[in-house]
């Protein structure tokens, strides 16, 4: 069972924050934060607790509940804007060297997954895809595109000529990797 002061570090370090940055963002001090940290002061108050949460760009809930931690930070992605790692900056990864990317190389990116109530062609629910954010066709493969403000994933290939430039989607990332939740196969 993980202690709420155990929770706020990770959750700081996770959020690349050093103890003197997420106390100007509370309006503690730093020395504040390591009471926290270390279970020394267990009793916080509810305005703290929420400057804390915004602080770490996480919900009340995932400061105050002791829950499993995943492996990697999955975002999810709605049709709706905005995408999800524009909220999430910090929770970027590399793929481990080995695992199989269609660029054969890992490259730092965004595993997310869809959202329970959103569908999208080639990216099913329970499906994770590895994204690497960019603004620009890289050849054959499944970008997430948004077009008259909807995001989906689209299947773009080499020459795109058949897509006239007026209704071109606008390109925000590439996937790079995909796999079935369910099965653990790589898609």
């Amino acid at each position: 069972m993980e202690e709420l002061g155990t929770r706020i570090k990770r959750l700081r370090e996770s959020a690349k924050l050093n103890k003197a940055a997420l106390a100007r963002r509370v309006g503690v001090s730093d020395v504040t934060i390591g009471y926290w940290e270390s279970g020394e002061i267990k009793q916080i108050g509810h305005t703290r607790l929420v400057a804390l949460a915004e602080a770490l760009d996480c919900g009340l809930e995932e400061l105050l509940i002791d829950a499993p931690i995943a492996p990697f930070p999955f975002l999810e992605l709605s049709p709706v804007p905005p995408l999800p790692w524009h909220k999430h900056p910090t929770q970027v990864t590399t793929l481990p060297e080995g695992w199989p990317t269609r660029n054969d190389h890992p490259r730092p990116c965004y595993i997310v997954t869809p959202s329970p109530d959103a569908t999208f062609e080639h990216l099913a629910s329970g499906d994770l895809a590895a994204i690497t954010p960019t603004e620009t066709h890289q050849g054959s493969g499944l970008y997430i595109t948004e077009y008259q403000g909807r995001l989906s994933v689209q299947l773009m290939k080499d020459n795109n000529e058949d897509i006239p430039a007026r209704s071109a989607p606008f390109i925000h990332g590439r996937i790079i990797a995909k796999w079935k939740l369910t099965t653990g196969s790589v898609g």
